[in-house]
């Protein structure tokens, strides 16, 4: 019996010696072999950029080629204000593979905050003929370019991608706080305190231009709904067309068209569009909806250059109807159709 124990004894010693044995290096990896790493995101998460900064610089020395800690440094550089060497490093990441759409993103980010508008605008060109028909599948991109094209003064443009947005409910808060800043640049007064709504509407100051003017009151058409799908070399879909404005809307028309850069400029005029079909409208009472009785269908013209094209409906086309809103009469369908 004194036996049994002291065989037991001396396998536990062992066992606590094995174990000691091996636990005597783990203090080096007591958070893995990328310690420094995970201190480093724990650092800049708590907002301790310069720290962070130092240790993801220690970890690329290990690993030149890591684009992982190269996105941390860029990120890190980004909040320490310090874009020129952020850009740097995204443009390094970029070097490494163009695919990376997140940090096509950052970088056109970075472009806005230094106010190159213009080399944004580049970098979200590349990025819509990149990502061809899952270009609405990012909201990020989409929203980015909107803000792009604000910042040029497109405000046409940019509202196309911001309604798009806003009725497809991604980046939404964000969509509609960049239209009501539009709104206000056109000299639009509108009531932008409350963002959940999904659509603004005019102040009292916006139809009452004087205390003894009589009351103005416009039509407000905009496209609340919007389905395009395509079969071989035809197009059909539907769309539902709202008056959100304080008067009635009289006839108007309705054209659909392809746009492969998605800048049509209802205003200025734009070449890389391609007419698909006209339909019109009696008119339409104010709050009243009118969706499409009947499925429109249009084949595509043949002049249409082989690529990925998204569809567009621009309400009012030919301006006849004077409204409150003017800037939200085009709106983009959120899938793209092939052709060639």
């Amino acid at each position: 019996m004194e036996q049994g124990i002291f065989d037991m004894k001396f396998l536990y010693i062992i066992c606590l010696l094995l174990f000691l044995m091996t636990a005597l290096p783990v203090e080096s990896l007591a958070y893995g072999p990328n310690d420094n790493l995970l201190k480093a995101i724990s650092l800049f998460r708590s907002e301790q950029y310069s720290e962070a900064l130092d240790l993801f610089y220690q970890e690329l020395a290990k690993n030149p080629t890591d684009t992982n800690i190269m996105g941390w440094i860029a990120g890190t550089l980004e909040m320490l204000g310090q874009y020129e060497d952020a850009l740097n490093i995204e443009n390094q990441i970029l070097a490494t593979d163009l695919s990376y759409s997140e940090d096509l993103d950052d970088k056109l980010e970075l472009l806005l905050k230094m106010g190159r508008y213009n080399e944004a605008l580049d970098v979200s060109d590349q990025q819509i003929a990149m990502l061809g028909g899952d270009g609405f599948s990012r909201p990020r991109t989409i929203f980015l370019r909107g803000k792009t094209l604000s910042l040029l003064g497109r405000y046409n443009e940019a509202l196309g991608f911001f309604d798009s947005l806003i009725r497809d409910g991604s980046l939404k808060g964000e969509s509609l706080e960049q239209k009501a800043l539009i709104m206000e640049k056109l000299g639009q007064d509108y009531e932008a305190l409350d963002l959940s709504n999904s659509q603004l509407t005019p102040s009292i100051s916006d139809t009452i231009h004087t205390s003894t003017a009589p009351i103005n009151l416009l039509p407000d058409l905009t496209i609340t709904k919007i389905s395009m799908k395509q079969k071989e070399n035809v197009i059909a879909g539907t769309l539902t067309i709202e008056n959100k404005g304080s008067g009635d809307a009289g006839k108007f028309t309705i054209t659909y068209f392809l746009t492969d850069t998605l800048k049509y400029d209802p205003i200025f005029g734009n070449n890389d569009i391609f007419v698909l079909g006209e339909d019109s409208a009696n008119g339409l009472a104010v709050g009243d909806q009118r969706d499409s009785k009947d499925t429109k269908m249009f084949t595509i013209p043949g002049n249409v250059s082989p690529g990925s094209y998204a569809v567009g409906v621009f309400i009012d086309s030919n301006n006849v109807e004077e409204e409150s809103d003017e800037e939200n009469n085009v709106v983009y369908d959120i899938s793209w159709v092939q052709v060639g």
